[in-house]
């Protein structure tokens, strides 16, 4: 491997590490508020947290889109080798190459689109958290650009991942890793 391959290979990896970080504290995120917003409606003294569920549903989304970039890094992606491994070697090979073709399509379509909808709803507020009245969210975005801003980000992680796994397999054992090409 090269010495740019080798440095990408290393800040993908990091970049993973906090992106792992950043899932585990985003789900533990959504836990907290969750339980907080459940306690809220039996226990008087909590007081109404009536954005909670808007939050919690902006923050399953990005773990969502964190997680799909992870999985793409890993090859972990749900898939059907009924048919692949009866093919002989080489349609295998083929049959890998179009899942990673379409993976990258996917990608794209996530930068594409989500860019745009980033920009679209730039203006538009979230509304329990552009309206609740919480002073520790006053002076906080509460554009809806932000929860779509998760959408290209993932896309653009998710093509660095798969570069990523080109150059450095995690699971070659896997119909998608590097023995299957």
């Amino acid at each position: 491997m090269s010495v740019t391959a080798t440095g990408l290979v290393r800040a993908l990896d990091g970049i993973d590490r906090a992106r792992n970080v950043a899932l585990v504290a985003v789900l533990a995120l959504m836990v907290l508020i969750y339980t907080a917003s459940f306690l809220s409606r039996y226990v008087p003294a909590v007081g109404s947290l009536n954005w909670a569920e808007e939050l919690t549903r902006f923050l399953h989304v990005k773990a969502v889109f964190l997680g799909y970039g992870h999985l793409v890094r890993r090859r972990g992606h749900i898939a059907t080798d009924v048919l692949a491994s009866r093919l002989p070697h080489p349609a295998r090979r083929v049959l890998t190459v179009v899942g990673e073709v379409m993976l990258a399509a996917l990608s794209v379509v996530f930068i594409w689109y989500g860019a745009q909808m980033v920009v679209l709803n730039a203006d538009q507020q979230a509304p329990s958290l552009g309206m609740s009245g919480i002073d520790a969210l006053r002076g906080w975005p509460t554009s809806m650009a932000w929860p779509y801003l998760a959408i290209p980000v993932a896309g653009a992680l998710a093509l660095l991942d798969q570069i990523g796994a080109h150059l450095a397999p995690r699971d070659p054992g896997r119909l998608g890793g590097a023995e299957a090409l």
